[in-house]
């Protein structure tokens, strides 16, 4: 028998073939059948495939989605920096006043009179820059929500574009 000819048959079929493995893993066939199996989610002994990490998620959506991405993300980081924000304004929190009490809490001796003094830093850029801090703490939260949401965005975009 030919075990070329074996393990080709092997590779139509859905199930793991033993015969298969050894000629597979003698090298006798080419990529095209590892290939093929890999694609049928059968693995061998000797192939591990190890689930993507984060990181290697976010970029495959960004090759994948792009502008979709981008766009699903800036969304969900305004949409919940605007309320910080607008929370801290209406609220009435003096930022410089918050910074310089967090600091005395803490008991650093630092000298905060450049916070105070400076023409640039008023306490609304001060809000904004407290806005932007809290805002990161919720990534953990956003980041999941956003790389669930963007085949759907995707979709949505496609077809609104086909429309016009």
């Amino acid at each position: 028998r030919n075990p070329v000819k074996k393990a080709m048959m092997a590779s139509s079929v859905v199930s793991a073939v033993p015969v298969c493995r050894s000629v597979v893993a003698r090298g006798v066939v080419g990529e095209g059948l590892r290939r093929v199996r890999r694609e049928r989610g059968l693995l061998f002994r000797h192939s591990v495939v190890r689930p993507k990490s984060g990181f290697a998620q976010v970029r495959e959506m960004v090759k994948e989605h792009g502008a979709s991405f981008a766009l699903t993300y800036s969304a969900a980081y305004a949409s919940t920096l605007i309320p910080i924000f607008v929370g801290l304004e209406a609220g009435g929190v003096d930022g410089i006043a918050l910074v310089t009490a967090a600091v005395d809490y803490v008991g650093w001796d630092a000298d905060l009179t450049w916070l105070q003094t400076n023409a640039y830093l008023n306490r609304h850029v001060v809000n904004g820059l407290i806005a932007i801090e809290c805002n990161g703490l919720i990534e953990a939260l956003r980041l999941p929500l956003v790389l669930a949401a963007t085949p759907r965005t995707t979709a949505f975009l496609k077809k609104a574009l086909r429309k016009q």
